[in-house]
């Protein structure tokens, strides 16, 4: 059974579910199964019969090349897996179309990409989101240590199979079913908290000396989320050329300027909120028009696609596809559309995919976020922040030129999210987040807790901790200086996160937020892998050594 492909299976469902802290109890969603008896066979016996059953081990061929149906959501697909190597880390290239959505990733050099449903392709790097970190760890070699694979005894019912519990650091526990006859897996169950998903495998067929299941069914809490796939052809040792697996290039033309012009003003405003604890949310917004409603979406750095409010998305009368996703409230949402075409100002976008996701941000002034524009805007045009001015306007990539007296800063975009270097103290991190709807810099775990005194309070976090009811999880400091930009403010105030859930899982220094951003223009210049800093008149008045 191929890694790649079985991976596959898991980031489908890894979105709508939270991850689990720890394994549950027996019987709870994210517990193991029950009725688990004890047996005295070995877990490197029961590995080794799967190893031998399914032919892997003998195997030779170091190409395959994979097709198939897929039902899922409600509509019908097809997919074409292109593998060279039959292991985690060879290269491959997996397409999958299912009803008006399209999608590819891969792997090629060693690099994993990604191409979303509106074409824009994103590398992976170092820094993934959670609801994709490490999928491929799911069926990696279960002998690793590091995942702490453990037999955990047998089962004779839904099938009478060997319980091999895996626990990879950082994500949630799955049990893979060994069927005590064959060896082959008939059955995985992942242990999502509430929503536990199952994955089961039949139909098992011999081609070129591997046994593999022809027929995959993945379930979970809802039926609309169901995810059936069928092979229809699987063929090893053919030949593989570069073009099958080589990283696809990015949809040209999805951000559409008016002819001749390289530079249109967007209709947009800087959504000004004093939430108190020392903390302003300046959130910029921008005006879009969907089916002649205009609307207010937020600018985000950190999203790494495009969404909108379900809500909204069913008051304009916008088609909706699963998979389906649970709100607070615990109901259940379609999580994807497609705008036939959205404008902002005289940009033009046509056939925009977007994600559903409730996020209507606060009512301030008149003005209600209710959806994101984010990497897929950005990716394709040159935009620019004037916190002073409280504008945004989008530049022709092919015509930019950044002001003289900008700071440029190399950018290492990241599946979308745009990370780059700041030092804090004497320490410099290379993980920190430019972000535009962050109120405030903050310090996550993986560095201030591997520099202590470069983050140790100055003074002035003991008075605003002492002031303000701030959360237990996060930690006013002021740091004795933070370098970045092209310049070193000294006694600057920021936050330590103590939470990495509530970071949503992403392994990052920190953020770069409102408080830093607010004393320049920023140009988010993308397409060149930069953002340049312009100092403002925010800028020449504060405290900072040059």
């Amino acid at each position: 059974m191929k890694a790649a492909c079985i991976a596959a299976l898991f980031v489908v469902f890894a979105s709508s579910a939270a991850w689990a802290d720890d394994v549950g109890k027996p019987g709870a969603s994210d517990g193991p199964p029950v009725g688990i008896s004890p047996v005295t066979i070995k877990l490197q016996t029961v590995l080794d019969d799967n190893d031998t059953a399914n032919g892997g081990l003998q195997h030779r061929s170091v190409t395959d090349i994979e097709s198939g149906t897929i039902t899922a959501y409600g509509l019908t697909g097809t997919y074409r897996h292109v593998f060279v190597g039959l292991h985690s880390g060879d290269d491959y290239s997996e397409t999958e179309s299912l009803g008006p959505f399209t999608t590819e990733e891969g792997q090629y050099g060693g690099q994993r990409w990604r191409q979303n449903e509106n074409g824009i392709t994103n590398v992976l790097q170092n820094a993934v989101r959670s609801d994709d970190v490490d999928a491929r760890s799911y069926v990696a070699d279960n002998e690793n240590p590091k995942n702490e694979v453990t037999l955990l005894g047998e089962v004779t019912t839904p099938v009478d199979a060997y319980v091999v519990q895996d626990s990879p650091p950082g994500s949630v526990p799955f049990w893979t079913f060994y069927d005590k006859k064959t060896g082959l897996v008939d059955r995985i169950e992942v242990g999502f908290l509430n929503d536990r998903r199952i994955i089961t495998f039949d139909d098992y067929r011999t081609a070129d000396g591997i046994q593999e299941a022809w027929h995959t069914h993945m379930s979970g809490d809802n039926s609309g989320n169901d995810y059936d796939s069928r092979i229809t052809s699987d063929k090893y040792g053919v030949p593989v050329t570069s073009a099958d697996i080589s990283i696809p290039q990015t949809r040209q033309g999805f951000v559409t300027f008016p002819a001749g012009v390289a530079q249109v003003d967007l209709p947009s405003d800087i959504a000004i909120d004093d939430v108190g604890y020392g903390i302003t949310f300046a959130d910029p917004l921008v005006r879009v028009t969907i089916n002649g409603r205009g609307l207010d979406m937020l600018l985000d750095s950190s999203n790494n696609g495009m969404s909108i409010d379900p809500a909204v998305a069913k008051q304009l009368g916008l088609a909706t596809y699963g998979p389906y996703d649970k709100d607070d409230h615990g109901n259940w949402y379609p999580s994807r559309s497609i705008i036939g075409s959205l404008t902002i100002g005289s940009l033009q976008m046509k056939n925009v995919y977007v994600d559903l996701s409730p996020e209507s941000r606060f009512e301030t002034n008149g003005s209600k976020a209710v959806g994101s524009i984010g990497y897929d805007f950005l990716a394709n045009a040159v935009v620019s922040i004037d916190y002073i001015k409280r504008t945004v306007t989008a530049y022709d990539p092919i015509q930019f030129v950044p002001p003289a007296d900008s700071v440029p800063t190399p950018t290492n975009i990241d599946d979308g999210i745009p990370f780059v270097s700041a030092q804090i103290g004497d320490s410099i991190g290379d993980n920190f987040v430019v972000d535009t709807t962050s109120p405030a810099t903050t310090i996550y775990p993986d560095f201030w807790e591997a520099h202590p005194d470069d983050v140790k309070d100055e003074g002035g976090g003991v008075s605003l901790n002492a002031e303000y009811f701030i959360d237990p999880d996060v930690k006013a400091t002021q740091l004795r200086s933070l370098t970045f930009g092209g310049v070193r403010f000294d006694d600057f105030n920021a936050f330590e996160y103590k939470d990495l859930q509530a970071m949503e899982g992403v392994s990052v220094d920190g953020d770069i937020g409102y408080d830093f951003l607010k004393y320049f223009t920023v140009y988010f210049d993308y397409p060149h892998r930069q953002i340049f800093f312009e100092p403002n008149d925010n800028f020449k008045r504060a405290h900072h050594v040059n």
